[in-house]
């Protein structure tokens, strides 16, 4: 169930970032972040109003805004790099957000396993792998500047989404969308 879980999540996940890749070429960045949050809120809300009862404020607030914040931004960059951009460029870059949540937990003390520190190498082998044949030079440095920045906020907020988690999952997610 849970490989289902993920499955789906992904299919979502990728399905989301490519038609918010072609809105924000007809859109502003910001509009189109505007609307998918917008969304998000309303059903993250929703659920949120279901499971009242069990709702604190402790702990999450803060990890929830700077998640919603550092999320933001990276939407705003990730969306405007695809609109001025080459997919096949822009979104492997992006991908490289998920090294600073590892980045961040190691230097708060966690330790990664050798497996996981194998992950990371393979993730920006992969990178380059994906993305390399397409910098050929003639690609512009602003989607490349505006996916970089993108990726440090997408792990800033993976970061944040777990440290507020460790109170509540659902209300760190219902506060940075």
């Amino acid at each position: 169930m849970i490989a289902l879980l993920a499955l789906a999540s992904s299919a979502v996940w990728g399905t989301s970032d490519f038609f918010a890749g072609l809105a924000s070429r007809r859109r502003p960045a910001v509009a189109v972040v505007g609307w998918t949050q917008g969304l998000a809120l309303v059903v993250v809300s929703l659920i949120v109003a279901v499971r009242w009862d069990t709702v604190t404020f402790e702990g999450w607030p803060v990890w929830s805004v700077a998640a919603g914040l550092s999320g933001m931004t990276g939407l705003v960059c990730f969306y405007s790099a695809l609109s001025s951009g080459t997919m096949g460029v822009v979104a492997p870059i992006a991908a490289l957000g998920v090294v600073v949540p590892v980045a961040l937990g190691v230097a708060s003390g966690d330790a990664p396993s050798p497996w996981a520190w194998v992950g990371m190498l393979v993730a920006v082998v992969g990178v380059t792998l994906a993305s390399g044949p397409e910098l050929t030079g003639t690609v512009s440095a602003r989607p490349v500047l505006l996916a970089s920045v993108a990726a440090v906020g997408f792990g800033f907020a993976l970061f944040c989404l777990d440290r507020g988690a460790r109170e509540s999952a659902l209300l760190t997610l219902w506060g940075c969308a």
